[in-house]
């Protein structure tokens, strides 16, 4: 019989979106309230996809300019 979950992203909590960021969770916490991170919501609780995380590092990186 075929897994027909395995299509579906991994979702990381709280705790696990503020380790692989080296974030407090209370950052984050601050961030979806602010409206700054995207998340997915199941039953109530908050969630974080791969994608919603590389997002967030993607507008915060800053590289700097050519030529200094």
């Amino acid at each position: 019989m075929e897994n027909k979950l395995s299509g579906l992203p991994e979702l990381f909590d709280y705790k696990q979106a503020a380790t692989a960021l080296h974030l407090s969770h209370f950052t984050l916490r601050r961030w979806v309230c602010e409206g700054r991170l995207k998340h997915t919501k199941l039953g109530g609780r908050v969630f974080f996809t791969e994608s919603q995380l590389n997002e967030l590092l993607n507008r915060s990186v800053k590289l700097p300019a050519a030529g200094i």
